[in-house]
């Protein structure tokens, strides 16, 4: 066995999301592959980092020394800039040379060939493959001296004596990988494509400011408010902190309508935007912008005619990129957005997704298009939301009451013993 096997180092890129299925990679990798032999590099994994050490610095000298780079990849949506910067530095010149394998665990692969190998983590013959490669089919992995190990060495090196027990290997890996594959969607949860927005910083600060001002006044909403017994004064007391609550509320959404501006790239963009009627990307445009030309589309497509109730799903969609701006997270969508012709005939849900902030301050919003079923009906889930909710507290005000009950007929014994 030579030394360059002893010191057979492999590099996990992943994304922060990604985390907990890149641990249990690394784990297959180094305590059942590995047997503990060699080194398997995780940055997310606790104790990585050396001590007084520039993680850059550090993660450079392990990708100049690693012998196969592996990249986690779960989705062709997400931003993998920082991954592809890792695979540049592992893949260069000044590096030894280095075998590069994507296991992807999602829909859709990289658009992209980046690597030697692609594996769908979904295929048990993919996954066979790439472990009969790993564990030394054809002298596949490459040593820093140009040279190729046998498929003997590494078999012994990593405690093998049949291919079945490879085999073995590569089913655990594919069973274990698969947990972290969420299936369980209805079939009508696809996503379609997606548009990203961004919103600058000052902006972003005047919405939040502007939602927090309204959200102290949240109280005129309450239901248990008797008008009937308030004074007159009282009345109008109310009615204008009901007016500045609704004024605070409807200037947060005019300012991210008319500042929220689309960043058009991406290859999934411009099927969002012949959704709103544009054949080409516009330059500059701004959701207000969309809006507009989605309803002219529409007008044009139904004999001039747009009803209220046609474009509710838009300030649904204001609604979320609010709670976004805040934090918080999204919820299901009571309205579709409606097709503004034939040739784009599906209803679609717009979610805000997720966000970024940048280092600037300002923040990117990525609102993506679910395909709705032809029989949705979106209070219907609302309604089961709100439902569930209800249930919830119900049970949690009935388990309230059994505990205090129990707590009452406790004391009842305790003071009775003391008597």
């Amino acid at each position: 066995m030579s030394d360059s096997t002893k010191d057979f180092r492999i590099f996990i890129s992943h994304k922060h999301q990604d985390t907990h299925l890149a641990k249990k990679l690394h784990e297959i990798l180094h305590d059942k592959w590995l047997g503990g032999n060699g080194k398997v590099f995780l940055s997310s994994l606790p104790g990585s980092g050396k001590q007084g050490k520039n993680l850059n610095t550090e993660l450079t000298e392990e990708l100049r020394r690693t012998d196969l780079f592996i990249l986690l990849f779960t989705d062709a949506d997400e931003d993998w800039s920082n991954c592809m910067w890792e695979l540049g530095v592992a893949t260069g010149s000044q590096t030894k040379a280095t075998r590069v394998v994507t296991l992807y665990c999602g829909n859709k692969q990289p658009l992209v060939r980046i690597s030697d190998l692609t594996v769908s983590v979904r295929d048990d013959k993919e996954v066979a493959d790439f472990a009969a490669n790993f564990h030394g089919k054809d002298g596949w992995l490459i040593k820093d001296e140009g040279t190729r190990e046998s498929e003997s060495a590494l078999l012994s090196y990593l405690g093998l004596q049949s291919e079945d027990e490879v085999n073995n290997r590569a089913m655990f890996l594919h069973e274990e990988l698969s947990k972290f594959i969420n299936d369980s969607s209805p079939e009508w949860i696809e996503r379609l494509e997606y548009l990203k927005f961004s919103l600058e910083r000052s902006h972003v600060e005047s919405v939040i400011e502007l939602r927090e001002k309204a959200q102290k006044l949240s109280f005129v909403n309450q239901d248990h408010i008797d008008f009937k017994k308030l004074e007159d004064e009282d009345k109008q007391k109310h009615q204008a902190l009901r007016q500045e609550y609704d004024s605070l509320r409807t200037k947060a959404t005019m300012l991210l309508q008319s500042e929220l501006v689309l960043s058009p790239d991406g290859p999934l963009t411009q099927g969002a935007l012949n959704r709103f009627g544009y054949t080409v990307a516009p330059k500059k445009a701004t959701l207000k912008d969309l809006f507009r030309n989605w309803e002219d589309d529409y007008r044009s497509n139904h004999n001039g005619h747009l009803d209220e109730d046609v474009i509710q799903w838009q300030a649904e969609l204001l609604s979320d990129l609010s709670r976004a701006t805040e934090g918080r997270s999204s919820r299901p969508s009571r309205f579709a957005m409606p097709a503004t012709s034939s040739n784009n005939s599906e209803e679609v849900l717009p979610v805000v997704v997720r966000t970024r902030s940048k280092v600037d301050g300002s923040v990117v919003y990525f609102v993506y298009f679910f395909r709705a079923p032809e029989d949705y009906s979106a209070n219907a889930v609302y309604n089961d939301f709100l439902e569930e909710t209800l249930a919830d507290l119900t049970d949690d005000l009935t388990k309230c009451r059994e505990e205090l009950n129990n707590a009452n007929l406790e004391i009842a014994r305790l003071t009775n013993e003391t008597q």
